[in-house]
């Protein structure tokens, strides 16, 4: 009820991916898509990011390059119908930019800590909404999910070129 009261096109939910970005001291960075259909992981959807580009450094660069890489197979992996991005204005504020880019109208929130509040791009701001029941409980596991999946690969690299 919330999301539709703020994306009125947006008349059913099935496919959510949510994006999450890992690293130390910007090494190995890595960015975990996950993919939930129905409210249930489907992990062979799943998607991991290495960050190729050196030059970045930040956060919102790396979101930017691993949704553009992401959205460059909307043919073989399917389209989604809601983005979640860990993080707050800005993170949402860059997919949106990226989206845009791109001609699509997919609809972004963000899940910000500390109190899991939902970042909804409402006309030309944000409004910050505290989600209720089954909502909260469902983006919260998403978030949770992208975090555990893009900190797992960002280990396996990290001690990877630690070990060689």
């Amino acid at each position: 009820e919330i999301l539709a009261s703020h994306f009125p096109r947006l008349t059913s939910i099935s496919r959510i991916e949510c994006f999450d970005a890992s690293h130390t001291s910007i090494t190995s960075v890595t960015v975990g898509m996950v993919t939930f259909i129905d409210g249930e992981p489907d992990k062979n959807l799943y998607r991991r990011f290495r960050i190729m580009n050196e030059k970045i450094t930040d956060d919102l660069s790396f979101l930017e390059e691993a949704l553009r890489r992401r959205f460059t197979h909307q043919n073989d992996w399917g389209m989604t119908d809601l983005l979640v991005i860990d993080g707050g204005k800005m993170q949402v504020g860059r997919a949106r930019e990226v989206l845009r880019d791109l001609n699509l109208k997919t609809p972004v929130i963000g899940i910000v800590k500390p109190f899991d509040d939902l970042v909804i791009p409402h006309q030309e701001g944000f409004l910050i909404k505290r989600a209720r029941g089954s909502a909260q409980s469902l983006i919260q596991r998403l978030r949770d999910e992208a975090h555990r999946f893009a900190k797992a690969y960002h280990i396996k690299l990290r001690d990877k070129k630690f070990l060689s």
